[in-house]
C-alpha cells in the first residue's frame, strides 16, 4: 500500500497516513480557536512559576530548609518534563481537544488541592501532579495547532501559543504577591485554581474537533525516534528556551547580588525578559513564514552571544538592555521549532514526534538552572556561570547549522 510519504509498505507496529487534505493558499486562520487553545499555556506556566514570587511565605509557614524550598520549586518542572513522551501518545490516542480539555482540568484540580494542602508532603504531591497537567498542556496544545490551523499559517499560530505561555509568566511575577497579601498564598492557589477549571470547561464546549488540515500520522515508537531532524530542533529548543529558563532562574538574584538592586525591585526588572519573550514569541510567528530555518539558526546564535554577554553589563540600565534583547532571541524561533518539521520529514508530524522535540527542550531548562549554580558556588562568578553556559551554547548551535536540513527528509 502506498503512503502519502512514497512508501511501498508499512512498518510493524505502524498504520498508514491518511491523505492530506487539500488546504487552498488562501485559507482563513481560524482565531477563535488558535487563542481558545493558547489559553492552555497561559495558565499551564502560570501555574509553574506561581511559588516562585511567593515561596519564601510558603517557606515560614512550613519551616522548610533552603533544600526543601527548592524541591518543592522543581517538583513541577520534573514531572512536565518526564510526562511528555507519554502526552504526545496520549494525545495522539485521544485526540487534541479531550488531551488539552484533561490537561487543563488536571492543573486547575491540582492548583486547588495546592491550596488546600495541610501538610508540606501533600503541597508537594499536588505539585508533582501539577506537572502531569501541564506537560500534557503543553503537547496537546502544540499538536492541536497542526490540527486546526493551516499549514502555511502554522508557524504565526505556534508563535501565539508560545507568546501565551511567556504572558502566564509575566502575569504571575507581576501579581502573585500583591494578590496573596489580601488573600494569603492559599488564596492566590484557590483563585487560580477556579479560573482554570473555568478554561477547561469553555476549552470543552467550545473547541472544535479538529483534524480539518492535519495528517493522520500513527507510526511506532521506533519509527518516531529515528527521525534525526527531531533532535536537532529539540537542541534548538535547548538554546532558545533552556536559555530562556536558566536567565530568567537567576536575573533577579543577579541583579540583587552585582548591581545591588532592592529585592522589591529585582523580581518586577527581572521581568523585563518575559516580557520581551511574549512580543519576540509573537513577532516570531509571523516573520517565519517560509523562513524557519535561519530564523531559529538566527535566534539560537543570538541568544548564546547575549547569555555571555549579560553578566558583563557594566550597570543596571545595560543590563536590562541585554535582558530585553536576550528575551526576544529567545522567544522568536518557538512557532518555527514546531512547525519546521513538517517541512523537512515526510514522516508527517505526530504528538510524539512534537513531543520529543519538546522533551529535549526541558531537558535543557531542567538541567541548565542548577549548572550555573554550582559554578557560582564554586567559582562566585555570574560571567564564569554564564559564559559556561553560551560556550556550551555555541558548540550545540553549530551542530543544528551543519546538520538541521534544508529540503524534504527521504522516508527511511
Amino acid at each position: 500500500m502506498e503512503t502519502p510519504g512514497g512508501r511501498g509498505d508499512v512498518p510493524h507496529g505502524a498504520r498508514a497516513a491518511s491523505p492530506r487534505p487539500h488546504v487552498p493558499a488562501s485559507a482563513p486562520m481560524p482565531w477563535i480557536q488558535v487563542l481558545l487553545i493558547a489559553c492552555g499555556p497561559l495558565v499551564a506556566f502560570a501555574s509553574m512559576v506561581n511559588f516562585a514570587p511567593i515561596l519564601p511565605i510558603v517557606r515560614e509557614e512550613f519551616g522548610l530548609s533552603n533544600s526543601w524550598a527548592g524541591i518543592l520549586a522543581s517538583a513541577t518542572l520534573l514531572s512536565h518534563t518526564i510526562l511528555q513522551l507519554p502526552g504526545g501518545q496520549l494525545t495522539d490516542h485521544i485526540g487534541g481537544k479531550r488531551a488539552l480539555s484533561l490537561a487543563v482540568t488536571l492543573v486547575g484540580v491540582s492548583l486547588i488541592a495546592s491550596g488546600l494542602a495541610p501538610t508540606f508532603a501533600l503541597l508537594l504531591v499536588a505539585r508533582f501532579i501539577l506537572g502531569a497537567g501541564t506537560g500534557l498542556t503543553f503537547i496537546a496544545g502544540i499538536a492541536f495547532i497542526h490540527s486546526v490551523v493551516p499549514p502555511e499559517k502554522r508557524v504565526i499560530a505556534q508563535g501565539v501559543f508560545g507568546g501565551a505561555g511567556n504572558l502566564g509568566v509575566l502575569l504571575v511575577l507581576l501579581f502573585s504577591e500583591r494578590i496573596a497579601s489580601l488573600v494569603t498564598w492559599r488564596g492566590v492557589f484557590l483563585v487560580e485554581g477556579a479560573v482554570t477549571l473555568a478554561i477547561a470547561t469553555l476549552l470543552w464546549t467550545r473547541l472544535e474537533s479538529g483534524e480539518s488540515h492535519s495528517q493522520r500520522v500513527q507510526t511506532s515508537w521506533g519509527e518516531t525516534l529515528r527521525q534525526g531532524p527531531l533532535y536537532l530542533l529539540g537542541i534548538a529548543h535547548i538554546l532558545t528556551y533552556g536559555i530562556y529558563v536558566a536567565v530568567s532562574s537567576w536575573a533577579a538574584t543577579f541583579l540583587y547580588q552585582t548591581h545591588g538592586v532592592g529585592l522589591e525591585w529585582a523580581g518586577p526588572l527581572a521581568a523585563t525578559l518575559s516580557a520581551s519573550a511574549v512580543v519576540g514569541r509573537g513577532i516570531g510567528g509571523a516573520i517565519s513564514v517560509n523562513r524557519e530555518r535561519p530564523v531559529i539558526l538566527v535566534s539560537c546564535f543570538g541568544a548564546v552571544l547575549f547569555t555571555a554577554l549579560f553578566p558583563l553589563m557594566p550597570g543596571t540600565v545595560a543590563s536590562l538592555a541585554a535582558l530585553l534583547i536576550l528575551g526576544f532571541f529567545a522567544a522568536i524561533p518557538f512557532g518555527a521549532v514546531f512547525s519546521y518539521i513538517t517541512r523537512i520529514s515526510e514522516e508527517g508530524t505526530s504528538g510524539r514526534g512534537l513531543s520529543v522535540i519538546n522533551f529535549v527542550g526541558n531537558l535543557g531548562a531542567f538541567a541548565f538552572p542548577p549548572i550555573i549554580g554550582y559554578v557560582l558556588d564554586v567559582t562566585g562568578s555570574f560571567a564564569v556561570g554564564f559564559g559556561l553556559l553560551a560556550a556550551l551554547g555555541l558548540a550545540l548551535g553549530l551542530v543544528v547549522a551543519t546538520r538541521l536540513p534544508r529540503t524534504a527528509v527521504p522516508a527511511a
